[in-house]
């Protein structure tokens, strides 16, 4: 039974360096001002990008975010699942 118990409480912890861990990371930079229709961006990369995972956009002065997934990636465009819903402006940033 204590065996369990000190395996539980360091599962417990374990998780939570996991979780804090899981940050965005910059991806990219819109290249121009994206619609709240549009499904395609045009970006300049900062690190690779991963298809089927989420990205959050984020206009410049923090005040604004929108999510969605990556359907696919095509150069310098990232083409979203649905669209962001929402305008952004040219320097927005691209986390994933």
């Amino acid at each position: 039974m204590r065996k369990f118990v000190v395996f539980s409480i360091l599962m417990v912890g374990l998780s939570g360096v996991y979780l804090w861990s899981q940050q965005w990371q910059q991806l990219a930079v819109l290249k121009n001002e994206v619609d709240k229709e549009e499904s395609v961006l045009m970006v300049e990369w900062v690190s690779p990008g991963s298809v089927g995972k989420t990205i959050m956009v984020e206009d410049r002065d923090g005040g604004a975010q929108a999510t969605s997934i990556i359907r696919n990636i095509y150069g310098d465009n990232i083409v979203l699942k649905e669209t962001l819903g929402r305008s952004f402006p040219t320097g927005s940033r691209v986390y994933q």
